[in-house]
């Protein structure tokens, strides 16, 4: 479920949202939605190789390496007290495999184009072996070793060593940062006072987050620039303070509907809605019907 530039935007409109380690030299709980990481460690590796299937378990073995390597700058930024919980994608609900078989029939399919169009006009083809990104799908033998390496390697991490470490891998049904959630909400009765970090690129995670209705959630992130200005400067990371902007969109609600005072069980509410607009128009986690009918005050809102 993406929202293109929804970070961004959030960014740019409100001031207080975006904080740091000097603000948090140390979190109690630490959370990784793998995937996104798995996928930037993986084009590091490529970037300075030329990849051919002779060597291709050299180098996969090299990007597992990559991956635990980007673990552990995220813990030694975050600095986790008590657990450390990784979460990679699992098998997906039905809506979310056709979303990505068509993407990748696409793919598959634009590529055979642009070959089409270049052999038509004369253009060289250069044929050049390339690593399947698909490798990084539930099941195959690339998910398989990283998720072994994980269990070993971070198991004798001397990073890890006070820590309670879970994994739940590309075995275990789920989107990663579905799984996590649930584990956080499961276990809010011992996570109530802790601050928790969630490292994860998708915008999602920032919907799931507010509506968890859980507080001190942190979102970890790449520091990246908006508008001509660094965010968090000298910091190769920052934090997405969730807290500020479930606050920043009360407040805006109050303001419009001038109302000082507003209840919790109101602000529960006013973050329900906010994300359900948000995703109107798209969810890849729902089944795709021919039409969906929502009666709500007398009108009808058909969706194809």
């Amino acid at each position: 479920m993406g929202i293109p530039l929804f970070f961004r935007y959030l960014v740019n409109n409100y001031d207080n949202i975006i904080t740091n380690k000097k603000h948090y030299p140390q979190i109690d709980n630490l959370y990784l939605d793998l995937n996104c990481a798995i996928h930037y460690c993986c084009r590091e590796i490529l970037k300075d190789i030329t990849f051919s299937k002779a060597n291709q378990y050299r180098i996969e073995g090299k990007m597992i390496n990559n991956v635990i390597k980007y673990i552990e700058i995220l813990l030694d930024y975050s600095n986790p007290q008590k657990l450390l919980y990784i979460a990679i994608d699992g098998p997906a609900p039905k809506a979310k495999m056709i979303q990505q078989r068509q993407r990748r029939f696409k793919k598959y399919y634009e590529k055979n184009a642009i070959e089409k169009i270049k052999r038509e006009n004369g253009v060289e083809i250069i044929k050049q072996e390339e690593w399947d990104t698909n490798a990084i799908t539930p099941g195959t033998v690339f998910m398989q070793n990283l998720s072994i390496k994980l269990k070993t390697a971070l198991k004798t991490n001397s990073k890890c060593k006070h820590l309670n470490i879970i994994i739940s891998d590309s075995n275990v049904p789920g989107e990663g940062e579905h799984k996590l959630l649930h584990h956080l909400k499961e276990n809010n009765s011992i996570n109530n006072s802790s601050v928790n970090a969630i490292y994860g690129l998708d915008a999602d995670l920032i919907m799931l987050c507010i509506s968890s209705k859980l507080n001190n959630i942190l979102l970890l992130r790449e520091a990246v620039e908006f508008n001509n200005a660094i965010h968090v400067k000298g910091y190769k990371f920052l934090y997405l303070h969730i807290d500020n902007l479930k606050d920043n969109l009360i407040s805006e609600i109050k303001l419009r509907i001038d109302r000082k005072h507003i209840s919790l069980e109101e602000k529960n509410r006013i973050l329900d809605d906010y994300i359900f607009f948000s995703v109107l128009l798209g969810n890849d986690f729902l089944p795709h019907t021919p039409t969906l009918s929502i009666k709500h005050g007398g009108i009808d809102l058909i969706f194809d």
